[in-house]
């Protein structure tokens, strides 16, 4: 992880079936990169860089208004709000606040029926300016993960560009 050059890479290795915890870290399995993020103020914004698949170069941007509400959306490199947009809401907040689990929803699909209307996310604070994303649509099958940096280009809901 080099936070510098925005450089990420991971290897996964599968050392045991046994679920086993590091006692140093308190039972977990790595430690906590980022320990102070229940002392940043809301509302708290952040953004991936342009999406190689969009043409319009947009990006998902996530703002945490408060302890338990926000709103997310993707923008497009011109300024205009994307096709997906919506709030999220149920949060917990754990790991004196790198850690968020929360539910959102997705007004710009405009059909409840529809299996990504609604979907549930884990978010994790591992730097000061980075934060890993894994969210999951309501069918249980469609998601992603997504890497996202700190941003004061936003800070209202729903998401619109200063």
């Amino acid at each position: 992880l080099n936070l510098e050059t925005r450089d990420y890479q991971y290897t996964f290795i599968k050392q045991s079936d046994a679920i086993i915890g590091n006692e140093a870290w308190n039972g977990y399995h790595c430690a906590i990169l980022y320990k102070d993020a229940d002392e940043d103020e809301y509302p708290l914004a952040f953004a991936t860089e342009p999406f190689s698949w969009s043409p319009d170069n947009e990006r998902d941007i996530e703002i945490y208004l408060d302890d338990n509400n926000g709103c997310w959306g993707y923008i497009k490199e011109n300024g205009e709000s994307g096709a997906f947009y919506g709030d999220m809401f149920n949060r917990q907040v754990k790991w004196n606040g790198a850690l968020y689990l929360h539910q959102w929803n997705d007004i710009g699909i405009g059909n409840v029926n529809d299996p990504c209307y609604v979907g549930s996310q884990i978010s994790v604070r591992v730097a000061p300016d980075v934060l890993i994303i894994g969210f999951e649509c309501s069918d249980g099958q469609t998601g992603d993960t997504l890497i996202l940096y700190k941003t004061n280009e936003f800070d209202t809901c729903p998401v619109v560009p200063q």
